[in-house]
């Protein structure tokens, strides 16, 4: 029988392990089946609050979360341990990520109070779900 912090020890190194491999060999510079059709990218969009409305300069305040989904066959993985992965903004600027814009906006930023408010989830197949506040 071994240890639940054996066991914890074990599944963060294959994780680990993991991770170090989905990166070596992804370009985030380069799309997802590049020199093929351009990939689908669903975009789901949370309105959290709207204000600072001002009716004399059509200016507005929207607070919202930014879904992404999309499929990336480069990060798909074989584990036994894990079905999905949920990394951190650190390994989310080493993957590619689309880039998605409001047009007409006059201003916009990510909500980075206390953190960077980013979530992404590759699951075993290489789709991805991105959100940011």
């Amino acid at each position: 029988i071994k240890s639940p912090l054996v066991q914890q020890h074990r599944l963060e190194n294959n994780v680990s392990r993991l991770l170090d491999q989905l990166i070596a060999s992804h370009d985030r510079r380069i799309r997802p089946n590049y020199g093929g059709p351009p990939i689908e990218v669903n975009v789901t969009v949370h309105i959290t609050t709207i204000s600072a409305i001002s009716e004399v300069s059509m200016d507005y305040t929207v607070d919202l979360y930014l879904r992404q989904f999309w499929r990336d066959a480069r990060l798909a993985f074989r584990s036994d341990d894990q079905s999905s992965l949920t990394i951190g903004i650190d390994m989310v600027r080493s993957i590619w990520t689309p880039d998605t814009f409001f047009p007409n906006e006059k201003k916009s930023f990510f909500h980075e109070a206390t953190s960077h408010n980013s979530f992404l989830r590759i699951d075993n197949k290489g789709n991805v779900i991105r959100s940011i506040r």
